[in-house]
Formats: C-alpha cells, sequence, structure tokens
C-alpha cells in the first residue's frame, strides 16, 4: 500500500496559531487550512489545472460554505497549479477576516511548494 505524501504547516500571528495539513495523492491534493492546530473542515474549493494555453491556468468551484469562498478557490487554484492535481481545499477559521488570513494561509502554500521542491 502506499500512503499518501502528508505537508504540515503551522504560522502564528497576532498571537494566533493557523495549520495547515496536505495530502498529496497519485492524482490530487488534499489541503485543510485552520485557525488553530487541529485540522476542521471549513469552505470546501475544488480545483482542476487546465492543460490547454489559456488566461484561467486552474478551474475552480465553491462546494460548501459561505465564509471565505474567495480565498478558499484562490488556494485550491494555487495549488492545482503547484502539484498539476485535482486540489480540494478548506478553509476554516473562526475570528480573523479574509483578506487577513488569506495572506497567512498563501504564506503556508508557499512553505509547502518549498518543501515539494526540496523532495
Amino acid at each position: 500500500m502506499v500512503y499518501p505524501k502528508t505537508y504540515r504547516e503551522e504560522a502564528e500571528e497576532a498571537d494566533r496559531k493557523f495549520s495547515t495539513i496536505l495530502f498529496e495523492i497519485e492524482n490530487a491534493v488534499l489541503a485543510f487550512f485552520t485557525e488553530g492546530k487541529t485540522p476542521r473542515l471549513g469552505t470546501l474549493a475544488v480545483a482542476l489545472p487546465l492543460k490547454r494555453k489559456s488566461a484561467e491556468p486552474a478551474l475552480s468551484s465553491t462546494l460548501l460554505g459561505e465564509r471565505s469562498q474567495t480565498i478558499t478557490r484562490i488556494l485550491a487554484e494555487r495549488l492545482a497549479i503547484i502539484f498539476n492535481k485535482i486540489a480540494l481545499v478548506s478553509t476554516f477559521a473562526e475570528t480573523i477576516d479574509e483578506n487577513s488570513i488569506g495572506r497567512i494561509f498563501m504564506k503556508l502554500v508557499e512553505r509547502v511548494s518549498k518543501k515539494r521542491g526540496q523532495k
């Protein structure tokens, strides 16, 4: 049995902890971005990398949730591009606005991207 590659990153801002855990399987990545250390399901989006030349590098859609829809789709699209796979992303934030959470979660994506490049 082949186990998925797992990436975990954490950040702290404004006395709050933020984390991501990402699982890479053969044809997809599943990522949970959470305020706090314990992964929780939140707003859910899926993105597909586009193979053909297009103004849009990925196609995404929100599947569940109302909060942070925009950043969830952006994160899904970014991961679809980085991994060139389907990306399923969940974001859960209780106390911070979408602009701030987007910046923090994008930092975590960049850290995962760097780790992946080192392997």
